[in-house]
Formats: structure tokens, C-alpha cells, sequence
């Protein structure tokens, strides 16, 4: 809080430009955003199971631990404001490889399940969708600076790379979807836990 004329005006804690660094600010601020991110989609995948298999609890229960993540990371990073510390020089350098990466994600998981389809593979396009995102984990890792979410996007691209070996059908859309779910909401607890460290 500040005080100015005798009254008092509240002022929100913001990086200055001068302060902000990748360790102390930045950093956590990614987690953080990616905590959330990755706690959504999760919750999107167990939607897609459960409208497969009718787990609506299970899917509720994915739900309550991607909130409590994005609480939790939240809490942890108060007084940081993404908007501020990202729109400085030292921001934009952090963030530029990270925008890339994603933009590159979204088109190959609109584009390579597409191609897929276009070539007789209809039953192979939603493996194909999580093969994108957690190979993207595996390089997310890297600005996270969080080597537990390369070891998830590594073990959930072996499986999403295996299950079409084992499973056909409504079967494999299930197994796709839970581990698809699982991977990511493990991924976002890490995130969650590692905003101010």
C-alpha cells in the first residue's frame, strides 16, 4: 500500500524491469501458467474418457486436483504479474522460445491427426493428438527447468506410441484419454509444487 496526499492508494507488487531475472521471477511465473494450462487440458482428457466410459466422478475427482494445483501454484507465486514481467526485454527473450513451441505444437496437433486420417488411419488420430503434447512435455521441460516433466512426457510418449499396438477402437480412445489425463495432471502437480523454487 502506498500513501500519496494523505490518502491511501493501493499499488500492486510488480516487477520493475530492472529486477526482473529468470530464476526469481520469471521462471515461476511459467510454472505457474503452465500449471495452469496443463491442469485444464487434463481436465478436458478425462472429460473425453468419461464421455467414453461414463467415469463422470473420476473425471470431477481430475477436475478438484487441477484446481487445487492451480491454487497452490497461485498462492505461491502472490504478488508476481505475469502481464508485467513478460512485456520487459528480459521477459520477452524467456518467453519467445516457448511461444514458438507451443504455436508449433497446436498446428501439429491439428495437422499430423489430419494427415493421419487423410491416410486411412481414422482409429490412430487421437493417439496421434497425444504423441504432439507429450513430446512437447519432453521440451518443455527445459525452460520449466523441471527434468520430472520431461520424464513424464518421455514415459507418456512411449505409451501413446504402444497403445495402438494392444487396443483398437472405443478401447484405445479410453486408454488414450486416461493416460493422456494422468500424464498431464502429474505434470501439472510437479509444475504447481516447483512456482517458487
Amino acid at each position: 500500500m502506498a500513501h500519496r496526499g494523505g490518502g491511501e492508494v493501493s499499488s500492486t507488487l510488480a516487477p520493475s524491469p530492472a529486477t526482473v531475472s529468470e530464476s526469481a521471477v520469471l521462471r515461476p511465473l511459467l510454472r505457474r501458467n503452465a500449471a495452469v494450462i496443463q491442469g485444464t487440458f487434463a481436465t478436458l482428457w478425462a472429460v473425453r474418457f468419461a464421455l467414453v466410459t461414463g467415469a463422470w466422478l473420476e473425471s470431477a475427482a481430475v477436475a478438484l486436483v487441477a484446481v487445487g494445483a492451480s491454487v497452490l501454484a497461485f498462492r505461491d507465486t502472490r504478488g508476481l504479474q505475469a502481464r508485467t514481467a513478460f512485456r520487459t526485454a528480459a521477459g520477452r527473450r524467456f518467453l519467445r522460445p516457448v511461444t514458438i513451441a507451443t504455436v508449433v505444437q497446436i498446428l501439429a496437433s491439428i495437422l499430423l491427426p489430419m494427415a493421419v486420417g487423410m491416410l486411412g488411419g481414422e482409429g490412430l488420430v487421437m493417439p496421434t493428438v497425444a504423441l504432439t503434447i507429450s513430446t512437447f512435455l519432453i521440451w518443455f521441460a527445459r525452460p520449466l527447468a523441471l527434468p520430472a516433466v520431461a520424464w513424464v512426457g518421455g514415459a507418456w510418449t512411449v505409451v501413446a506410441i504402444s497403445l495402438p499396438l494392444g487396443a483398437s477402437g472405443a478401447t484405445m480412445v479410453a486408454a488414450t484419454c486416461a493416460v493422456a489425463s494422468a500424464a498431464l495432471l502429474v505434470s501439472t502437480w510437479c509444475t504447481a509444487r516447483a512456482a517458487t523454487h
